[in-house]
């Protein structure tokens, strides 16, 4: 990594981290507010890879799920070449989007529950977007060490349980 770029990162994610704290917020509530508690068996999961307060996470199923900032991942992909632009899934503390074809992929699911036990042991939103954003900009979103630890542990996740898909809850 060059001079220029190893001093540029911090500086790029911290701006970057304020600027998207107050957007993942907002969509934290939102999220809470509509979306789904964890059924047993997502609790399960969460507590499986170490989220803290399982009870306080809702999933929302939506068409398409938005992005921060659209103009500043947008740059961040042209950037660093492998930045995300659209996704499956997003997970804003312990409100998680999910799109809607998704919404029983159990991977995704526990995936994004990594992020919330992410965003636990980094003391909430800020200190979060800091390490996930200076971890993108040094190694790639594919290589950044959040994203591969949320990969490693959703497969072991569901080697151990020996599951692809939660059960669509019958409804009454």
């Amino acid at each position: 990594m060059t001079l220029i770029k190893r001093l540029a990162v911090p500086a790029l994610a911290d701006t970057g981290a304020l600027l998207a704290a107050f957007w993942v917020r907002r969509q934290e509530v939102h999220v809470c507010k509509l979306g789904d508690a964890l059924s047993a068996e997502e609790l399960k999961l969460a507590r499986l890879v170490g989220v803290q307060f399982p009870e306080r996470v809702r999933l929302l199923g939506v068409e398409e799920v938005p992005f921060p900032l659209d103009g500043l991942t947008k740059w961040l992909a042209r950037l660093h070449g492998n930045f995300p632009t659209r996704a499956l899934g997003l997970t804003a503390r312990y409100g998680i989007y999910l799109q809607s074809q998704s919404r029983w992929n159990v991977e995704l699911i526990v995936h994004e529950l990594v992020h919330t036990s992410q965003y636990e042991k980094a003391n909430g939103i800020l200190g979060f977007l800091r390490q996930y954003l200076r971890d993108c900009l040094k190694n790639g979103y594919s290589g950044a060490e959040m994203e591969q630890e949320a990969r490693n542990l959703s497969i072991c996740a569901l080697r151990r349980k020996d599951q692809h898909m939660i059960p669509f809850p019958e409804t009454a």
